[in-house]
């Protein structure tokens, strides 16, 4: 009886699968937002856990732009004012 191989392409362990991005590796850890499973190399730290690089892409596109109180866009700079 041979042992199965710890790691490479005939690892197999309950609950581990590849990641969606490196099939050959293996892991049990998944995306907090998507639930595909990710390896070391693909994992964000996020507040609640991981994210896939897809995931934190997605969350950096949705972040709002910051505003002034009136609703005006805040840019780089500074704002413009006559000082008295």
């Amino acid at each position: 009886m041979s042992e199965p191989p710890a790691a490479g392409p005939g690892f197999t362990t309950p609950g581990f699968v590849g990641c969606y991005r490196h099939p050959e590796r293996m892991t049990g850890i998944k995306c907090q937002r998507c639930h595909q499973p990710i390896c070391a190399e693909c994992m964000n730290a996020a507040s609640v856990g991981f994210q896939c690089p897809r995931c934190v892409s997605g969350g950096r596109a949705e972040v709002r732009q910051p505003r002034s109180r009136f609703g005006a866009e805040l840019r780089a700079g500074g704002q413009r004012a006559t000082v008295a």
